[in-house]
């Protein structure tokens, strides 16, 4: 994901993902050639590119998702949109309702749930902790590397703004106190 709005009032970050989708049509572009080219006649080169073009489109089908994080601090709202080839999933949710944003880890040990240390790596993925509802992913893969930490870190700086400001507002967004004497 990357930040794509950042202000006092909104953050909205986005994931699309160009470049895999690049790979795919590549990849449908050579199957369909090679279709062409050697499954004319049948056999067993027309049955490697048929199974190479459901391997290609499963492959589109799990990795090819859009998803939008927005929050919105007028509305006091935020939602999570994750659009894919097939199905799209969509929650809204109260920003007040967010505690942090954090990078959760897992020992990833491949098939082995016995192996440890060698062999295993961690994985990570970034996650809304929520007080209402249970941890909100915002990407559905687990990946090596930092997992998003600069997404967490710019969620976590941008809601902290917002409840510093909600516990100091403005002179003139202060809620209406006692009458003056």
């Amino acid at each position: 994901m990357k930040i794509r709005e950042t202000s006092a009032a909104r953050l909205v970050l986005r994931e699309e993902p160009l470049s895999k989708a690049v790979l795919v049509g590549l990849l449908l572009l050579a199957d369909a050639i090679f279709l062409l080219s050697f499954g004319q006649g049948g056999g067993s080169l027309a049955l490697v590119g048929w199974v190479v073009l459901v391997l290609i489109l499963g492959f589109a089908a799990v990795e090819l998702r859009r998803a939008r994080l927005w929050l919105d601090r007028d509305s006091g709202q935020g939602e999570l949109r994750i659009r894919a080839l097939i199905g799209s999933r969509q929650e809204g949710f109260a920003l007040a309702s967010i505690r942090r944003a954090e990078v959760e880890e897992r020992r990833d040990t491949g098939s082995d749930p016995d192996r440890s240390g060698a062999g295993s790596s961690t994985i990570r993925r970034p996650i809304l902790r929520m007080t209402d509802r249970p941890d909100l992913p915002l990407r559905a893969a687990w990946t090596s590397g930092d997992g998003g930490a600069h997404l967490v870190k710019a969620i976590n700086r941008w809601l902290d703004q917002a409840r510093i400001e909600t516990r100091n507002p403005a002179p003139d967004q202060a809620p209406p106190g006692p009458p003056p004497r």
